[in-house]
């Protein structure tokens, strides 16, 4: 498996994967402007997006946005994160994570700043995002009750470097 840079000509398989995972509710014209628009704003800051690659399919897809950039250093959040129904339980998921909190962690630097944490919001009812959080050092830092709706909520999951 590869993993490498998300390229606007990826944009089309990217839609497929997040449309077939059902990871958003929006139709695939919604699914694309969110796309797109979120690969104009990586490639202005230190965002930046990823995709994992096996047999030239597109079998994932991570985003790791800047959220703050202060003289304390950048805030990230992890935007999005989608592996392909086949590729799931086989690591896709955190080798995607790890290789892209590597290569902000170097941008950043090369900048003159550093990584401070990373945030992710996981709906509450979502015990498998929140089992994955935890199992990528994540903590649990704020949860919301009924924020989504009156069943779920919204958790706040964080992990912070030094």
């Amino acid at each position: 498996m590869k993993i490498r840079y998300l390229r606007q000509d990826d944009l089309c398989s990217v839609v497929a994967l997040v449309e077939r995972i059902k990871i958003i509710d929006l139709s695939k014209k919604e699914i694309y402007q969110t796309l797109k628009s979120d690969f104009e704003w990586i490639s202005k800051t230190f965002s930046l997006a990823l995709v994992a690659e096996e047999k030239e399919k597109i079998v994932g897809l991570i985003t790791l946005e800047e959220y703050e950039r202060t003289r304390q250093g950048v805030i990230a959040e992890l935007g999005y994160i989608a592996v392909d129904k086949d590729y799931q339980q086989k690591s896709v998921a955190t080798k995607l994570y790890e290789e892209a909190v590597r290569r902000l962690k170097k941008n950043i630097l090369k900048n003159n700043f550093f990584l401070r944490l990373i945030k992710a919001e996981v709906d509450s009812l979502d015990n498998t995002a929140q089992s994955f959080y935890t199992n990528l050092g994540m903590e649990k830092a704020v949860e919301i009750p009924n924020y989504w709706s009156q069943e779920n909520g919204l958790v706040i999951f964080v992990k912070r470097f030094n």
